[in-house]
């Protein structure tokens, strides 16, 4: 048996091979060789993904012009010129509003202080009037008593005869040269005291229509304490509750005209050439791009949003463009925090055009 089995394992072993059949791959390499061509391909993507990022990083500064924005638009503030006490709020934040429309309805102690101040006056000047009348009646009754007293002693005046002076006592001549003259004077203080009592009347009656002019303006300024919107627009975030007191000028709601909205974009302190008024740029949101152009060009520098602040310097103070959306675009919500882009080539432009142009 053992010989057997050496003799044919030699005779299997002198036996020709067949080179025209194909060989059968190791399991083992081929396995290898397939794990080490997925390697290859991991990192050689994660390397070419690194490159493009820090490529794309650093180079965009040269393809385009990029800066934080803040979409905005002119604020109105609703305020009292009185010290009040807010009673009911008819809106609340983001609720859309139109000119006229009751924001919130106020009781002011302040006014109904004047008023009553007021009506005080009214009531001392009806009394002063009133004593002023009752002299002037006085006045006048008296000056018609002394014109006849007067008259009186005109014609006791007159019968006494130049020529004749030793026929009337001298004494008798001095009593009427003396209440001719009483007479007359006492007629002159009389005259000058109802004149003097017109006059005042005529103030008095003058103040009374300034204090009731001035009540009235009052109450039609205070409204009955209803406070309504100055434009069409939408109230902010910044609205006061029912229940607290609000000083004169302090706020109580405010009122974005979102027909003039527009976006406060802050230049970044590096860039090629500056934008021009009118030119196209591209407002990102979210995944939304919208075109808009810019509209004006500040001279004024604000601390931009979305930059952290360092402990050991401050924010940067950077250049503010006014940026307008195309027409036709949808309006973004007010205080939205935008990124706002330029393209420096005309190239990156007209891509951007026909991706992002306002037909699409």
């Amino acid at each position: 048996m053992t010989s057997c089995r050496s003799g044919c394992g030699r005779r299997f072993m002198r036996m020709p091979m067949d080179r025209s059949l194909p060989l059968a791959p190791h399991p083992v390499r081929a396995r290898r060789a397939r794990s080490g061509l997925l390697v290859r391909l991991v990192y050689g993507a994660g390397v070419l993904a690194v490159a493009s990022y820090f490529a794309w990083y650093f180079g965009r500064e040269f393809l385009f012009l990029e800066g934080a924005g803040t979409v905005t638009a002119p604020v109105y503030d609703v305020s009292t010129a009185y010290l009040s006490q807010v009673v009911h709020m008819n809106v609340a934040s983001g609720v859309a509003v139109e000119k006229g429309d009751l924001i919130a309805t106020l009781k002011s102690p302040q006014i109904e202080r004047e008023v009553d101040d007021l009506d005080r006056l009214l009531v001392e000047q009806s009394q002063k009037e009133a004593d002023l009348k009752i002299r002037l009646r006085v006045s006048a009754a008296t000056v018609d008593l002394l014109r006849k007293n007067v008259e009186l002693a005109d014609e006791a005046f007159s019968r006494l005869d130049p020529g004749n002076s030793g026929v009337t006592s001298l004494s008798y001549r001095m009593d009427v040269y003396r209440e001719r003259s009483a007479a007359g004077l006492q007629l002159a203080q009389a005259e000058a005291e109802a004149a003097e009592v017109r006059k005042q009347l005529d103030l008095f009656a003058a103040n009374r229509r300034d204090i009731r002019i001035r009540k009235h303006e009052l109450l039609a300024a205070f409204d009955e304490g209803h406070v309504k919107a100055q434009v069409d627009g939408i109230i902010g975030t910044d609205v006061v509750h029912v229940g607290e007191v609000i000083k004169p000028g302090d706020r109580i709601a405010e009122i974005y005209d979102v027909s003039e909205a527009y976006i406060l974009w802050h230049l970044p302190p590096f860039s090629l050439r500056e934008p021009q008024v009118a030119e196209e740029v591209y407002v990102h949101y979210g995944s939304e791009v919208l075109p808009a152009y810019v509209y004006e060009i500040q001279q004024i520098a604000q601390q931009a949003p979305g930059i952290n602040q360092s402990l050991l310097r401050e924010k940067p103070q950077q250049q503010v463009v006014l940026v307008r959306p195309m027409p036709g675009q949808r309006q973004l919500p007010i205080n939205a925090q935008v990124t706002v882009r330029m393209n420096y080539s005309d190239l990156l432009e007209a891509m951007a055009s026909r991706l992002f142009g306002p037909g699409k």
